[in-house]
């Protein structure tokens, strides 16, 4: 019952989405027969309206489903963020960061990652400055939808340990799916990267007993690690070992690097060294 009703709510929202793209389009003079998100166009009208349209429809889902199910959503959403403990979650945060620095540091031994100099300096170092404003809130959000809402759903209706299972393969592919509802120049690696990342994901939801604060952190200090690194660096290797400069963690050595830091992450939280 969880599900269709998240189902629901879903597909409400994508046809909010729809019809807010198809309004943008028209006052915008463009053509506006076009699937949700699928647009090409660049004019701010555009651009702008669809990035406030993506983030109510966002809204709506994290406070839709709850209030669905007979849940107060500020409820549903603070259960999953107590108890709180900032200096453990930046810890978990910058051990994130640095699980895939040894990663970047042999590829670049090896040449397959150089650095270059940004074409546009004072443009690289704002976009970097951006993304430490909003690479927390940007996580918060998506492991409040893909984890706290979605996974959450199919766990309630898959029950077991396979069905457990099940839940986490099928949130982590509607994750990595929703990546590509707008065009993209790769499909098949970054689509196997980022289904393992949601794998990770959901596994450190249900490892840190049903809590954002786990998976917000390693999410978190992986969009700092690529966005960081990004203007500044050329990927030469196998992208399927090295990934690409957008999708560093679709290459074998990303995704290997981040479930050996889960699994210690996991090792150390049984343990009883993480409390």
């Amino acid at each position: 019952m969880n599900a269709t009703i998240l189902l629901a709510v879903i597909l409400c929202g994508i046809a909010a989405l729809w019809l807010a793209q198809t309004l943008l389009l028209i006052c915008a003079r463009e053509p506006w027969c076009v699937g949700p998100l699928r647009h090409r166009s660049e004019k701010p009208l555009v651009r702008w309206g669809m990035k406030l349209a993506l983030q109510g429809v966002l809204l709506g889902v994290l406070f839709g489903y709850p209030a669905t199910i007979s849940e107060h959503p500020l409820d549903y959403h603070r259960s999953r963020l107590h108890p709180a403990n900032w200096g453990l979650f930046a810890g978990i945060l910058l051990s994130a960061f640095l699980c895939l620095c040894p990663m970047f540091a042999l590829n670049v031994l090896v040449g397959w990652v150089k650095f270059t100099p940004p074409r546009n300096p004072a443009k690289a170092m704002k976009r970097v400055a951006r993304c430490l404003v909003t690479a927390l809130p940007l996580a918060f959000v998506e492991e409040a939808v893909f984890r706290g809402v979605l996974l959450n759903s199919l766990l309630l209706t898959m029950t077991g340990r396979s069905g457990m299972v099940a839940a986490i393969v099928l949130s982590s592919a509607i994750f990595a799916s929703v990546h590509f509802f707008r065009p993209q120049k790769r499909l098949l690696l970054p689509a196997f990267g980022l289904f393992g990342l949601g794998v990770i994901l959901g596994s450190a939801y249900l490892i840190g007993g049903s809590s954002y604060w786990l998976p917000v952190a390693i999410h978190a200090g992986g969009v700092v690690f690529i966005q960081v690194l990004r203007p500044f660096v050329e990927y030469k290797g196998p992208p399927w070992l090295v990934g690409y400069s957008s999708y560093p963690i679709c290459g074998l050595f990303g995704v290997t690097s981040m479930a050996l830091y889960l699994g210690g992450l996991a090792y150390a939280i049984n343990a009883g060294m993480i409390a």
